[in-house]
């Protein structure tokens, strides 16, 4: 089993997130995501993390978080 990811790179991972779904993101921000996940297996366990959350969040708050 992989450790979890540090919580630097849950921090990372989450402005990550916060940036890619803002709606003012650009290619070039894409393309250094895409970097920065390929970069180390940390940043991948640390994204998937931060997706789980979000289906979580959707799952428990349907399409209406408010």
């Amino acid at each position: 089993m992989n450790p979890a990811p540090s919580q630097q790179v849950l921090a990372d991972a989450a402005e990550w997130f916060a940036l890619l779904r803002s709606g003012d993101v650009s290619e070039a921000d894409v393309r250094r995501w895409r970097h920065w996940l390929a970069a180390n297996p940390e940043h991948h366990r640390g994204w998937q993390m931060v997706e789980r959350v979000e289906q979580q969040f959707n799952a428990a708050c349907g399409d209406d978080p408010a």
